[in-house]
């Protein structure tokens, strides 16, 4: 019952009327009949079993004895068909229940179990919380024992999709770091330029929570994305550090001369991605409700890093430079 569903279909389709046969087994034990012996005996009741050939010159016709149309659908005749036992003659009807109903016209099975497998399109929204809201619906019924459900097609290939992203993401920060530490030479400073990497995190989770989308196929594109993006501001930063150190100013005076001096350059470049991603984050245009958590993830991130980045970078790398130094003085000693 979810309007954003079209097109719902359901490969269970009641079929043709029939005539169904539940073995009562332990009767069968007690005649010593088996259940195999019975259906052998109803298909050549009803298929029919070749008995003898009628020649005619030199053509053979197979003569095959069976119940007529008639009897094979009458369920009073049935039950007074007479089996063979052991203990005697005993009529169907007492080693059998026999009664009218319906059965499937095909029976589908994945892992040696029954399926049924449900359909359907989706009108507007994104497919990770059209699931997310399916998903607690059916989490609130009463299963019978035995039951489960699992979602296919579309959302389990973006399950599959969000498995990969995550290596991408991995591979995009070792990558950046491997190339943040040719070019600076050191293996220490792009550590704190990786630092705004969860930094940016920080954003994302909570413009997920604001705006109640999932962590979907698109958010986590956004936050490979983000690993390219918000380590700019620390490279601004600490790249004027440096120049400020090798001129000979003390350490905490080129850091607050540096947060000064880049703070307009990051607030300006931060503020243009972030003002050309507003209008995919507002839904705008066909489909946008789809791309737009790209865009929220992406807005959320940079707004986190570049916060933190100015108030929380100075301070690590200050207290790591203290460190070190105090260090190299009782190494010296």
């Amino acid at each position: 019952n979810s309007p954003q569903l079209v097109d719902i279909t359901s490969s269970w389709e009641p079929g043709k009327p029939e005539i169904q046969l539940i073995p009562r087994r332990h009767l069968l034990s007690q005649y010593g009949i088996s259940v195999a012996q019975i259906a052998l005996t109803l298909r050549y009741s009803i298929d029919g079993k070749i008995a003898t050939q009628y020649r005619v010159g030199d053509k053979e016709y197979d003569i095959r004895v069976r119940f007529s149309d008639a009897d094979k659908n009458d369920i009073a005749t049935l039950r007074r068909m007479m089996l063979l036992t052991p203990r005697g003659k005993v009529p169907l009807g007492e080693l059998c229940e026999i009664k009218e109903g319906t059965g499937p016209t095909q029976i589908n099975r994945k892992n040696k179990k029954r399926l049924v497998t449900l359909t359907a399109g989706i009108s507007y929204g994104a497919i990770g919380n059209i699931v997310a809201d399916l998903q607690q619906k059916l989490d609130q019924l009463d299963w019978p024992r035995g039951y489960e459900y699992h979602f296919a097609g579309q959302e389990e290939r973006r399950q599959e999709s969000t498995g990969e992203i995550g290596n991408a993401l991995l591979l995009a920060i070792v990558l950046t770091y491997m190339l943040l530490a040719a070019i600076l030479e050191s293996f220490v400073d792009p550590i704190f330029i990786m630092v705004t990497v969860p930094l940016a995190l920080i954003g994302v989770i909570f413009s997920l929570v604001m705006t109640a989308n999932p962590l979907d196929i698109f958010s986590m594109m956004a936050v490979v994305m983000l690993v390219g993006i918000v380590v700019n501001n620390a490279i601004l930063i600490l790249d004027y550090v440096r120049i400020l150190r090798e001129r000979g100013e003390p350490l905490w005076d080129a850091l607050l001369d540096a947060c000064k001096v880049r703070l307009r350059p990051i607030i300006m470049a931060n503020t243009a991605v972030i003002f050309g991603m507003l209008p995919l984050a507002l839904g705008i245009g066909k489909g946008a409700e789809m791309r737009a958590p790209m865009a929220i993830v992406s807005i959320g991130g940079i707004i986190s890093s570049t916060i933190f980045t100015l108030f929380l970078l100075p301070m690590l790398y200050y207290s790591y430079e203290n460190w070190r130094v105090r260090r190299q003085v009782k190494a010296s000693e």
